[in-house]
């Protein structure tokens, strides 16, 4: 898989990950309202490019036919090719705050466990 990054600081731990597990990628600025990178990325299989930076990306990607192009959150989290590739895969749960208690008490499995140590 080749990752393609925005250059801009909040990339640079993603790249810094990305070079310790050895996994390509390469650095460009987006050009404004025109929706082109600089430098112009070389691309060896369209069918396995991830795209991360802004909004222009994504634009990018779908005129290049890029794939699987960019992760945008919502509502792509919940669609069945980027699981496998999801630290929880097809069973990650997706819940607010005000959920977490409720529904994982109603899951024995997943009943909160305390150290210990922990004072009475």
């Amino acid at each position: 898989m080749q990752w393609i990054l925005q250059a801009f600081e909040d990339t640079q731990k993603l790249a810094h990950a990305l070079e310790r597990l050895g996994i390509l990628h390469s650095w460009h600025k987006v050009v404004p309202f025109v929706g082109e990178l600089d430098p112009e990325p070389q691309i060896s299989d369209r069918k396995a490019v991830i795209m991360f930076g802004s909004y222009t990306l994504w634009r990018y990607a779908e005129t290049k036919g890029l794939e699987p192009g960019v992760f945008r959150i919502a509502p792509y989290v919940h669609e069945k090719p980027w699981q496998p590739y999801m630290l929880n895969g097809p069973d990650a749960l997706f819940l607010t705050v005000e959920q977490i208690g409720t529904r994982l008490a109603k899951n024995d499995e997943l009943e909160p466990t305390f150290p210990k140590w922990h004072a009475d």
